[in-house]
This record gives C-alpha cells, structure tokens and sequence, in this order.
C-alpha cells in the first residue's frame, strides 16, 4: 500500500567571541585594551581560536574561488587573527587584510602577529559594522561565535536582523549579516557547527540558497578544535545569486587518514577529499518520502529538568531547591547566596525516592530504570505524572544511532530522555508499531546519512525537531494493518527481553518486514549495508548485526 508519499550552547567555537560575548557594546581600543585577560581565563569563558590547520585550507578554498586581483579579506570576529594571518600565507601581499573582533585582548594579540602588522583590526561589533568594513570586503573569511549572546537583540531587529532570539544560534545571525552588511558578490568562508545541516537551522540554509549562491560544503567531523565536542563543517558561498547553475562541490574527511590529522602525523589537505556525488542515495529518498508527522498521532515530553548526575543546590535560608548552576547566582526566592549542593538521583533507593529513567538506561530496544530519584524537593520541577504513566516510547537524546524502546514502568524520566505516549484514540499497538520502525536497520541508515553521524562525532544527539520529520508508515495508509501488528509484535517480544535466544531471528524478521513495507528491495539492503561500513570503526557499531 503506497497510496500516500508524502539557553547558551556549552562548546562555541569562535574566532575570538566567548559564551558572554556582548555584541551590543562599541569599545574604544586605547580604552579597553586594559581589559584582556589571561589565556586562562578566555578559555574558561568558552572562547576557541581557529587552528592554523583548518585556517589554511579555508584560505586556500577561498583563493581557488577568488575573482578579485587584489581582494579586500575581512574577518568579523578575527580573534587573535588566526584566519586573516593564514590569508596572508595564502595569498602572500596579493591582499588587504581587515578585521574586526569585540575583545581588546585577542585584538591586541592580532594586531602582534608579524603576518598582520600592516593589517586593519578595529576593537567594534561587527554585526552594526560601525565603521563599514564590511561594505568594502570582497571576501568574508569568519569563524563566528557559537552559542554566544547577542543582548541588544531589538537594535539588531531595528536593522533588519531576524534570525535572533529563541533557538537561533550568533552563528546563524553572522550569516543574515553577511547579506545584510556586504557588498552584493562577496565571496563568503564560513566555519559553522554541524547544526548547519540540521533541520532546525533550516532559515540559515534558505538564506543562501534563495539570496545568494553556495559553492561548495565541507564535513570534517569532531576533533579539530581542542576540547570542543561539535563537529565543523565550513560553507563557501557568494551572497548574491549565480544567473548559471551549478551543483556545489561538497567535501568530506578521508576515513582511513582522519586518525593521523588528529594526531597531526597528516596535514588537512591530504585528508580532505572530494565527495563522488552531492545527491542523496534513491533509497534514502524513498525512505524520505513518507512526511507524516508524528504529532498527529502522539504527544512528547521531556522529563524532570535534571541531569544524569541529578546534582542539585539548596538554599540555606529559605530551603529552596533548583538544579545546579554552573555559576554562583542568587535564590529566586530570597535572594541568598547561601547554597549546598547534593544528590537528588542516585543509583541507590532512598528515603521518598522513586525509580527514574536516565539516559544510559535507554538502549536500542531496551529500557531499563537503573536510578531512583528524590521526590518532593521544593522548586524542582518534576512534571506532569500523568506524562510517566501507562506505556511510553522513549528515546535517548545522547549517543550513535536510535537508542529507543518502550517502558511500561511508569517511571519517571530525565531531560536527556524524549517521550512519547499515544494521542488519545490513537490504537496502544501503533506505540510499538513506531518503535519498530524507528528501531529497524532501515531507520538507523536513514538517520546515519541525515545526521552525519557516521564521519565520526563522539557526542552525536538527536534533537525532537529531527525526530519529529523522521518518515512514518501510516498503518491502514502505507501498509497493511496486518503487516503493521506483525512489525508492532516483533517489536513488542524484542522489546520484552523475554526470549534473548531468539533475539537474532527476531531482528532479522523485523528488518525484513520494514523493508518489505517500504518497498526497499535488494537496491536498500545493500544502501543500509554500506551505510554501516561507513562508521569508521566506531565501537558501538562493532556489535553483529542483523543479517540483511
């Protein structure tokens, strides 16, 4: 049946912005230089510079791609000019060097570098560009901000800034900002986080593709900034429309010489090679066909607003309590600074605690509450408990892959853990039905090659907007209610850990019959096969899997 196809981030990687990074305040450079702070500090403030190794092979793209005999370079949040200075390297005195940062320390760190001593670097907010650099740049070469916080939101809006506020990332901003402030054909270097293929930055990705002209995308994976858990990946684009079409050339990290640029035995430009082809497999398409959306048949949460650990801090004076922060702030009741700090989930059952499920205890058709947590704590917010009863599919936020099962425990839940219960007059079955989809080798490929998981993050996640525009075969509608009960079966025993001496068979019976039900054939067998040759070696990959 085919009838119907159809809060501040922890990691920024910036240039020279910080998590606190006020883009709102022009400072004067003789002033605020008296401000820097030691290497120490920056670093605790969340700020990371570019490495010269991804700074050159950004450079050199942007050279291959430069009409301009003489081009004017400008980096909008330039740091300590590790970007503009490997545009030096690059282009050699063939350039202008121009930069712009709001910190006076990484400014004034730029402004020593022998490579940038005849270069432009003011101390300003590059996104009011106060000083017009941007309208004189023939090439925007940037590593912005990451989770920073843009505070004068309203004056930027007053500009014509729109992608600000809610869930848009500074990043996002710099790229409106690259329409808005530089000259019609500018040629555009950007290194972004690998949310930039995620559905939830959808707004950025029109920008480029309805106003300007993308050239080129590289994936790099994790790694290349110390300390930093977020995979890169660096977009070349012009910000005016290309009157030719054209396919852009998209990049990838070399499998088997990943581990030696890590290690710094390679240089980046050896391992980065060209993809064979920018077009999504025809499985994958097929897959993607089914958009229906999982709201019209459940409903999800989001459990107790704590983490694994379950630290939370108590006033000592009022005796309020409120998940720990990661800064000394006040009580929102009293206002005391007064706190101490303990554990309100522990792996042990204490007094007026009850079982609760973290994320580690959600695996792929297994759910099992492995901690207890303390109820009754003042300020915490613990939810709904109507949201934990009866059977719920429950999917871990954290780790490779689909991690997701179904708990008739009735436990309650932790913020790392999404779930979902039927709408009411929903059939339960459907519920088990979902979790054999999502949990079939079909889906696991699909969600692989959607997410980029497989060129290597070791902290990959999924977030409830991917899941919520993940295919799903409508029983009654796409298959047949009886192919859908016996998926909805095979998951359910699975699910159950009844019968561990069946459990092969029973993955294998499960992938054949989504397969079936998507209409795969041998042509998806063999995408999902190669799709899981693609890992890398990652260990979680290395357990056997089912025969396809």
């Amino acid at each position: 049946m085919r009838n119907a196809k159809h809060t501040t981030l922890s990691y920024p990687e910036s240039t020279g912005h910080s998590l606190n990074g006020k883009f709102n305040n022009h400072v004067n450079s003789s002033t605020a230089l008296s401000t820097h702070r030691p290497a120490a500090d920056r670093e605790k403030m969340g700020a990371v510079y570019t490495p010269n190794a991804l700074a050159d092979w950004v450079a050199n793209l942007a050279k291959r791609h430069c009409n301009v005999a003489m081009p004017v370079i400008y980096d909008p949040a330039c740091g300590d000019g590790s970007l503009l200075s490997a545009c030096r390297r690059v282009f050699g005195s063939e350039c202008i060097t121009v930069g712009s940062d709001v910190s006076p320390g990484a400014v004034q760190r730029a402004l020593a570098s022998p490579e940038l001593s005849d270069a432009q670097i003011r101390v300003c907010d590059s996104l009011t560009d106060p000083f017009g650099d941007a309208a004189r740049a023939d090439i925007c070469i940037m590593n912005p901000p990451w989770g920073a916080q843009l505070d004068d939101a309203e004056a930027l809006r007053a500009e014509g800034f729109s992608l600000i506020g809610g869930k848009h990332d500074s990043w996002e901003t710099f790229i409106e900002w690259s329409f808005l402030k530089l000259k019609p054909g500018s040629l555009v270097a950007a290194i972004l986080p690998g949310a930039f293929h995620q559905s939830s930055t959808k707004k950025a990705r029109e920008l480029i593709s309805e106003r300007g002209t993308l050239l080129a995308t590289a994936d790099l994976g994790e790694g290349l900034f110390r300390k930093v858990f977020r995979s890169t990946v660096v977009v070349l684009y012009r910000n005016s429309p290309d009157r030719e079409s054209r396919k852009p050339t998209r990049y990838k990290m070399n499998q088997g010489l990943r581990k030696e640029v890590l290690r710094g035995t390679v240089e980046l430009d050896e391992a980065v090679v060209i993809e064979e082809t920018h077009d999504l497999p025809p499985v994958f398409s097929r897959i993607a066909e089914y958009s229906q959306s999982w709201s019209d048949f459940c409903f999800t949460s989001r459990g107790v607003e704590l983490g694994a650990r379950g630290i939370v801090e108590q006033c000592q004076e009022c005796s309020l309590f409120r998940p720990a922060a990661r800064e000394p702030k006040r009580c929102a009741r009293c206002g005391s600074e007064r706190f101490e700090s303990t554990q309100a989930i522990t792996e042990y059952r204490q007094p007026g605690s009850v079982p609760i499920i973290v994320g580690k205890d959600v695996s792929w058709f297994d759910v099992s509450p492995g901690a207890w947590i303390k109820t009754g704590l003042d300020g915490i917010r613990y939810k709904d408990t109507s949201q934990y009863a009866g059977p719920k599919l429950l999917i871990r936020k954290t780790g490779l892959g689909l991690n997701v099962g179904v708990d008739v425990s009735s436990a309650l839940t932790n913020q790392v853990v999404f779930s979902y219960k039927n709408l009411p007059g929903v059939p339960e079955w459907w519920l088990y039905f979902f979790l054999g989809i999502l949990g079939s080798d079909a889906l696991l490929a699909f969600h692989l090659t959607r997410t980029g998981d497989t060129a290597w993050r070791s902290h990959p996640y999924v977030t409830p907007s991917v899941l919520h525009n993940y295919p799903v075969l409508i029983p009654g509608v796409h298959v047949s209610d009886s192919e859908a009960t016996k998926i909805a079966g095979i998951a359910m025993e699975l699910n159950s850990k009844e019968n561990p001496i069946r459990e092969t068979r029973l993955r294998s019976d499960l992938n054949r019959s989504v397969n079936l039900a998507f209409e795969l054939g041998q042509a998806g067998s063999d995408w999902i096969a190669a799709t899981f040759r693609q890992t890398q070696g990652i260990r979680s990959f290395q357990r056997a899997r089912t025969a396809l």
